[in-house]
C-alpha cells in the first residue's frame, strides 16, 4: 500500500468515526489541485456548521474521486517534507456561540475576523479555524489534528463558564483539553464574553502564557469592535502585543477610559480593581511560562 493510499484509508477512517477535522486533515494532504476548490467547499461547509444532513456521503464519494484522480497520475517519488501538511501552520481557532440569539453582533465579529485572515489562510501561512453556533462535540473535534497558537471565543460567559450551543458549559475541561493537545504551540487564549477574568488563574495554573480577559460586562457592539480590530492588526504583521493595544487606543473614544488599559503580569493581576470604570479588556501575561516572550509572536504575513 503506497503512502497516498495509506492516507485514504486514514481520511476514511477518521470519517468513520466522525472525526472530520482528521479526514480533511488527510484528504488535504493528497488532493489534487483539480479537486482542491470542491475539497475547500467541503471543509468550509463544516467548519462554518453548515453541512447537509447528508455529509458523510459526501465526503466519501469525494475521497473515492480523489482517489480515482490520483490513479491516473505517476506515483510520488518526492520526500514528505516537501510540502507543509496543515497540522504544521500555525492556527488560529475561532468559535463563537448564541444559542438565544441575543447577540446582534456576534455573526459581524465572525465574518470580519474571517476577512481579516483570509488572505494568510488561503495563502497557507497560517491555517484559520471558525466555526458558528459551536456546541460541546464541535470544540473536541475542532482541535484534533491542528496545532493551535490563538484560540478565541465569543459568546455568554462568566467567571465559572462559557455558553455554547448546549448552553452554560463550565470552562475547566475545555480548557484542560485545549491545553493538552496544544501545549507546545497555543500562545494565546482569548475570551471575549462578559467578566472572563476568573478563567485567567486556571489558563495561568495549564500553562497557557498570555490571556485577553474582561473584568467586567462588556456590551456586544464593543466586544465586536475590540476583537475585529485585534485581528486585523495581527494579520498585518503585528504581534499580539502590539495589535492588543492598537485594539484597546482603537475602543477608547476618550482619555478616561484608555487610561485603564492593563498589560499585567501574575504579580500583578489581584491588584487589579473590578469596576465599572476600568477599560474591560486586559492582557494577563503568565510569567511562569514566558508570557512576555509569547506576546511578542507574530504571524507570518510574507
Amino acid at each position: 500500500m503506497n503512502e497516498r493510499t495509506q492516507k485514504i484509508q486514514k481520511a476514511l477512517t477518521h470519517l468513520q468515526n466522525a472525526n472530520y477535522a482528521g479526514y480533511f486533515e488527510e484528504i488535504g494532504q493528497i488532493t489534487p489541485q483539480s479537486l482542491k476548490p470542491f475539497l475547500n467547499q467541503l471543509e468550509g461547509q463544516f467548519i462554518a456548521g453548515q453541512a447537509p444532513w447528508d455529509f458523510y456521503q459526501h465526503l466519501d464519494r469525494f475521497a473515492k474521486k480523489v482517489e480515482a484522480e490520483l490513479s491516473k497520475e505517476p506515483p510520488d517519488t518526492t520526500s514528505s517534507n516537501t510540502s507543509k501538511p496543515n497540522k504544521s501552520l500555525p492556527t488560529i481557532l475561532t468559535v463563537f456561540a448564541n444559542p438565544d440569539k441575543d447577540l446582534p453582533d456576534l455573526n459581524k465579529e465572525q465574518r470580519k475576523i474571517q476577512d481579516a485572515l483570509n488572505d494568510l489562510n488561503r495563502d497557507n501561512l497560517i491555517k484559520h479555524l471558525y466555526r458558528a453556533n459551536t456546541d460541546r462535540d464541535d470544540f473536541f473535534n475542532l482541535i484534533r489534528g491542528y496545532k493551535v497558537v490563538i484560540f478565541h471565543y465569543a459568546g455568554h460567559a462568566n467567571e465559572k463558564a462559557v455558553e455554547l450551543q448546549n448552553g452554560l458549559t463550565n470552562f475547566t475541561p475545555l480548557a484542560k483539553e485545549l491545553m493538552s493537545r496544544n501545549k507546545e504551540t497555543l500562545k494565546l487564549v482569548f475570551l471575549n464574553g462578559c467578566s472572563t477574568f476568573g478563567h485567567v488563574d486556571l489558563l495561568f495554573d495549564l500553562g497557557v502564557p498570555a490571556v485577553i480577559a474582561t473584568s467586567v460586562k462588556v456590551a456586544d457592539e464593543q466586544a465586536t469592535t475590540f476583537a475585529i480590530h485585534f485581528y486585523k492588526c495581527l494579520s498585518k504583521g503585528d504581534s499580539i502585543k502590539i495589535a492588543y493595544e492598537s485594539a484597546v487606543n482603537y475602543v477608547s473614544h476618550d482619555s478616561s477610559t484608555s487610561r485603564f488599559r492593563k498589560v499585567v503580569s501574575t504579580a500583578d493581576k489581584d491588584k487589579l480593581k473590578k469596576d465599572s470604570k476600568e477599560f474591560p479588556w486586559g492582557l494577563y501575561l503568565n510569567d511562569k511560562k514566558a508570557g512576555e516572550q509569547s506576546v511578542e509572536f507574530m504571524l507570518n504575513v510574507d
